[in-house]
């Protein structure tokens, strides 16, 4: 069980490490902003505006809210095993690693349906998500619920 959740646990928080790199400026692993939006949501820059105050401060935001929430879902499989401390009641602790299970499964099998597809059209997210995003929610929603009905 403590490898099951160290191997849910550490991906999460590398996905949160990049997501506060991404909120404070940072387009690691890409060289534009544009790229990066492209290589991690299949979407397009949107507007001219998006270097003005507010723009900036919302995806700041944003980005930072999504690192938070990922941040909490790795603390889920830490706190299953005793690692962590939550006052959170065992049976609680299960339906969150469950929910949070059947998120992350649902997510990996909508990146092989064509709606998907049609709302996640730019490259290279479409390949990245195929390879390397979807498996990687399946893994870790397989892993979760493992982990809840453990």
């Amino acid at each position: 069980m403590t490898i099951l959740a160290l191997l849910i646990s550490g991906p999460l928080y590398i996905a949160a490490a990049l997501h506060i790199l991404w909120a404070f400026g940072s387009t690691w692993p890409c060289k534009s902003e544009d790229q990066l939006i492209r290589t991690v949501m299949g979407a397009r820059q949107r507007g001219k505006h998006s270097k003005d105050q507010n723009s900036y401060l919302f995806k700041m935001f944003v980005t930072l809210w999504v690192a938070m929430m990922i941040a909490i879902a790795a603390m889920l499989p830490l706190i299953k095993i005793d690692w962590l401390y939550a006052p959170i009641k065992p049976w609680v602790l299960s339906i969150l690693l469950g929910g949070q299970g059947a998120i992350f499964l649902l997510r990996g099998l909508a990146g092989y349906t064509s709606k998907w597809q049609q709302l996640t059209p730019l490259e290279p997210f479409r390949t990245l998500d195929k390879v390397l995003y979807s498996p990687i929610c399946i893994a870790l929603g397989s892993a979760s619920l493992s982990l809840a009905l453990s």
